[in-house]
């Protein structure tokens, strides 16, 4: 992979982004412990949206993906957590376990609280979605119904890890000043958004940039909407759109292959 003095930033203590719509939803069931079976899957595929471009390999960089299937709510539903084997441990150690914690931090089924694999419109699903020299990536996409609720709710969590140092990637660590990307953002994102669901009303947070993830042609960032919107719009701006933005050396890392 390209030389790079990684940003100090890097070694930051966050090892996922995890966001949950709010506001016109009830805040989610907190976490509760369960005992319950788990199943590890080797793939020779992996989960993603065609508008991702092609999949990742099986088998890249010395790197498997496999994944954990936990049960969900009701029975015979399911919940499945993007995980690598091989490659460099330190790195593989890493994603698994900021993956893992991604879903412990989301809502867990119950009595009360359905929750089984969920889906944003255009077919983002959980699952491996980059393993590249620089970094590798994935997400995982929970759908849950709290009893009682008005509608389901779809949970999002994304990680990207540094194969150099094995550390995470957060959007704290993608630009030179936050500022200023977080406006250009806001003036592209509505022009790139292809379905038309993006206005002002939904980018006035400080909180669009949290989820992303690094594809081939460029930053997919993931702004949180409403329900009826599908709770997520990803959206896909191309590098050269961003990268005057990035800290040195960050586009190199995201893009190698």
């Amino acid at each position: 992979m390209p030389s790079m003095t990684p940003a100090p930033s890097l070694i930051a203590a966050a090892a996922l982004t995890v966001a949950t719509l709010a506001g016109c939803t009830p805040a989610p069931p907190k976490p509760t412990t369960t005992t319950a079976s788990i199943t590890t899957t080797t793939s020779t595929t992996t989960t993603t949206s065609a508008a991702n471009g092609a999949p990742p390999a099986a088998e890249t960089h010395g790197y498997t993906i496999t994944s954990i299937t936990l049960p969900g709510s009701p029975p015979g539903t399911s919940v499945t957590v993007p995980q690598l084997a091989g490659g460099d441990p330190a790195v593989t150690a890493r994603f698994n376990a900021a993956m893992q914690a991604s879903r412990a931090g989301m809502p867990q089924p119950s009595d009360d609280t359905s929750v089984s694999d969920g889906e944003l419109p255009g077919g983002f699903r959980s699952g491996v979605t980059r393993i590249g020299s620089g970094v590798v990536a994935g997400r995982i996409v929970l759908l849950w119904y709290g009893k009682g609720a008005a509608h389901p709710n779809q949970s999002l969590g994304t990680v990207v890890i540094a194969t150099r140092t094995a550390t995470p990637v957060t959007v704290n660590d993608l630009y030179q000043a936050p500022a200023a990307a977080l406006a250009r953002l806001r003036m592209l994102l509505p022009q790139l958004d292809t379905s038309g669901r993006l206005n002002e009303q939904w980018l006035s947070g400080d909180d669009i940039d949290v989820n992303w993830l690094p594809t081939p042609s460029g930053l997919q960032v993931y702004v949180p909407v409403a329900h009826a919107l599908g709770d997520y719009v990803p959206v896909t701006v191309p590098w050269d759109r961003i990268a005057d933005l990035l800290r040195p050396g960050m586009l190199e890392v995201l893009r190698a292959d």
